[in-house]
């Protein structure tokens, strides 16, 4: 099984989705932590979390994170990408030129779109690179199997993507 985390609209072939907002029509409605009453330990070959680990306070990432890597067969591979709170903190304190529009740079990494008006986009955390490799080899996975790709989503100069296999 290949599946979707916090997957909103999005659809991919030969992918299985999971959100917590019923509208976004997921083929799983759930609410995260709680993966593994979903999902069978060890049968998944891939699980992406594309922008959706900063919606979660870290007490709730760290099982979450666990379960994902309890959820993946081994070989398996976890993709995460999200904003690097470090890009978007130099932004907000004028380091880095500030590109257009600056709050997709400095102010939605930290608090999230309010384009949503909903609760389930807010951020609950921020992470660097560095930050989450270390939630990622606390939660199970070797760090020398964790790498560092470009991000391909959202805003890949202000995002970073890490890939975790099993």
């Amino acid at each position: 099984m290949k599946l979707m985390l916090c997957s909103g609209r999005q659809r991919r072939e030969g992918w299985t989705t999971l959100d917590a907002n019923r509208r976004a029509n997921p083929d799983i409605v759930a609410t995260l932590p709680g993966l593994l009453d979903h999902i069978e330990p060890g049968t998944c070959s891939q699980i992406e979390l594309i922008h959706g680990i900063e919606h979660f306070y870290l007490w709730e990432a760290r099982p979450l994170l666990s379960e994902i890597f309890q959820a993946l067969e081994p070989g398996g591979l976890a993709v995460f990408e999200q904003p690097d709170i470090s890009y978007a903190a130099k932004v907000l304190l004028g380091l880095l030129d500030k590109p257009k529009p600056v709050g997709q740079f400095a102010m939605w990494p930290l608090y999230g779109d309010p384009g949503h008006k909903s609760t389930l986009y807010c951020h609950r955390w921020g992470y660097t690179p560095d930050s989450l490799t270390e939630e990622l080899v606390s939660a199970g996975f070797d760090a020398a199997n964790i790498s560092r790709p470009k991000a391909r989503h959202h805003f890949p100069g202000r995002d970073f993507r890490l890939e975790a296999r099993k």
